[in-house]
């Protein structure tokens, strides 16, 4: 092979890994991009949820307000379910009444840790899951700012025995809870499972 030769096939071959690693990073950037569009979509998945939430909880609070006298009652289903108007200082179901001040600034304190960490609570808890609690703790939070009580609503009641007033925040708190405690049992009875089948399909171990 000729000098020439030799000086044409490195050229040739400095192309050849060049245009390898090109692609190489070309598809890890690629792959980035994927995942960061993926992580802004389920924030934004997250973010649209908690908006209903809170327009809902908003809305069905002003009603209340509007139309339902203080500590009265409407009738829904005998015996079982009413609307009512109570103010609650307190946290949900009323316990720690009057420490709306207090809830107000943990309320606060919480939400601002949801949105630093968003994307890895989305990605580790689920878009739904935060979403649902997030919505559901500033539909409260609003209430705690302007009015300096959350306006409860909701009475389910069997006769004479009530649960306490709630509303649509409060459920939404509780449900996206459930829902998370739900699926973290099911990924661990799942993952238990699986570590089960593995070990009994391993051959032994003979001496």
């Amino acid at each position: 092979m000729t000098l020439i030769e030799r000086v044409v096939a490195a050229v040739a071959g400095v192309i050849v890994q060049g245009d390898r690693d090109a692609r190489t990073v070309s598809a890890s950037v690629m792959t980035r991009l994927f995942r960061r569009r993926a992580a802004a979509d389920n924030v934004l998945r997250a973010g649209m949820s908690a908006a209903g939430i809170i327009v809902v909880d908003q809305i069905t609070k002003y009603l209340t307000r509007r139309y339902i006298p203080f500590n009265g009652r409407v009738t829904l289903i005998p015996n079982f379910l009413d609307l009512t108007y109570v103010r609650n200082t307190g946290a949900a179901w009323g316990i720690m009444g009057g420490w709306n001040s207090v809830l107000a600034l943990f309320s606060l304190t919480v939400v601002a840790v949801m949105c630093m960490y968003r994307h890895h609570l989305v990605r580790e808890v689920g878009a739904g899951v935060v979403g649902v609690v997030g919505g559901g703790i500033i539909g409260n939070l609003l209430d705690r700012l302007r009015l300096g009580w959350v306006t409860d609503m909701i009475d389910i009641h069997l006769f004479q025995y009530h649960w306490p007033a709630f509303n649509i925040a409060d459920a939404a708190i509780c449900i996206g809870v459930l829902v998370y405690v739900f699926r973290s049992v099911r990924s661990v009875s799942r993952e238990r499972r699986e570590s089960d089948e593995a070990s009994s399909d391993a051959p032994g171990v003979t001496g």
